[in-house]
């Protein structure tokens, strides 16, 4: 049994509120990942640079009219926490999002969100507890979703819970609907010569066990199960939409994704526009160069300074840095190793690291940070951007050290690092 089988088997064990044609994508990858040799290993560098890259857009931009704004992005496979798929492709985890939401919608600085989703949808657990908090915040903050470009099954399920939904131009939107995999590999084992039996205890305990056809009884199970997520999903779109149950279930696109004018005319979204109109009309426009500041309050743009309103704090904050060796002209993303040395040797490593020199986002780059902290704390590439960039979204957020440092061990939780990584981090504190 190849190791695509065993992926595609893990894959039919649970519900799907995704776009079908992605999760096809998904198994083509893993065919090729399992293959091996150098197209698998391109594509294994091509996942982790997009990995990071959708890791470093989370920002909070700060608005001409008073406040800021936080993007939260929901982008690729959706899960309820990290795991192997996540590693592999990337995407979104709802407890992740959660906490960037809950700290986005508690930090008095943030005026809206901006809900920036591309995504094919994914697993449904986790999904509805989401959708209804973010419902229920609408009358907190303004909270506003953008399809920019795919926004289908489980994010549509998020998204619409947003205040106002709009659609960018070339984009697809809806996608309502859940299904869920049974694959029979009765032929092909009987064909290698393996025959497979499973002794169990409890009447159904075995039901939908690929080793054997689909039995009604497990596919009525099955279906239950699926129409159990639908009701809810319809059940949630209607709420955020403010539509009845039966014209989602009829008219909402019945499964199939939308362009933007139909899906403005079938009432899944309010409006046409793109991330930029939505931006500007809190105030924000976005550099040439497609960057914003900060982030979510979880995690900045890597190398991008944190763009706030010039306040007594933030001259003091600048004449400090004038402190900082090597640093005499204040420019800190030329800061190189040379300079950091008379540091490390005056200072506890970590607390010169993260609790010092970090401490005023002055001294060591955002983009410079990940290779320090993994060269002083011994840990690999993936922990320390984790931790780095969870660190420095949390002094963005105006955060203590402590507590930007406790986020970013957090933040390499939430990835799914290397716990020694953690146990390192907090050694290296003390």
């Amino acid at each position: 049994m190849n190791k695509v089988t065993e992926m595609r088997r893990l894959l039919g064990a649970t519900a799907w509120a995704m776009d079908y044609g992605y999760l096809q994508q998904m198994l083509a990858h893993a065919e090729l990942l399992a293959a091996g040799g150098p197209l698998a290993e391109g594509l294994m560098a091509s996942l982790k640079e997009r990995n990071q890259v959708e890791a470093a857009r989370r920002q909070q931009i700060s608005a001409s009219k008073g406040g800021a704004v936080a993007v939260l992005p929901i982008y690729g496979c959706i899960t309820q926490r990290s795991s192997w798929m996540s590693y592999f492709f990337g995407g979104t985890t709802t407890e992740g999002f959660t906490q960037q939401f809950r700290q986005a919608l508690a930090d008095p600085n943030v005026t809206a969100i901006i809900l920036d989703v591309d995504s094919p949808g994914g697993s449904v657990s986790g999904v509805d507890e989401l959708a209804a908090e973010i419902y229920a915040s609408r009358g907190k903050k303004k909270i506003v979703a953008i399809s920019n470009t795919l926004n289908a099954s489980a994010a549509y399920y998020l998204s619409s819970q947003a205040s106002e939904l709009v659609v960018s131009p070339s984009s697809l939107t809806g996608s309502i609907g859940v299904y869920q995999a049974h694959e029979n590999d009765a032929g092909y084992l009987e064909n290698i010569g393996v025959e497979i039996t499973l002794i169990s205890a409890g009447k159904f305990k075995v039901e939908g066990n690929p080793y054997e056809a689909l039995s009604e009884s497990a596919r009525a199970a099955m279906q239950k199960t699926v129409d159990g997520y639908y009701k809810a999903f319809v059940k949630a779109v209607a709420r955020g939409r403010g539509a009845k149950i039966a014209d989602v279930i009829n008219g909402y696109g019945e499964g199939r994704v939308l362009m933007s004018d139909d899906a403005v005319s079938a009432g899944l979204a309010d409006s046409i526009g793109t991330l930029d109109s939505v931006l500007a009309k809190f105030g924000v426009v976005r550099p040439i160069d497609g960057s914003y500041a900060a982030a979510d309050p979880a995690v900045p743009s890597a190398g991008e300074p944190v763009p706030v309103p010039e306040t007594k704090s933030n001259k003091d904050e600048d004449e400090q840095d004038d402190d900082v060796p090597g640093d005499e002209d204040g420019d800190e993303d030329e800061l190189g190793y040379d300079a950091l040395e008379p540091i490390f040797k005056k200072h506890d490593r970590i607390k010169c690291v993260v609790l010092n020199a970090c401490s005023t986002m002055n001294g060591i780059s955002v983009a410079f940070a990940p290779l320090v902290i993994g060269m002083v704390v011994d840990i690999d590439d993936d922990d320390a951007l984790a931790f780095s960039t969870g660190f420095y979204g949390a002094l963005a957020a105006k955060r203590t050290p402590d507590e930007a440092f406790e986020q970013g061990v957090l933040n390499i939780a939430a990835k799914g690092g290397d716990q020694n990584a953690v146990a390192k981090l907090v050694l290296a504190k003390k």
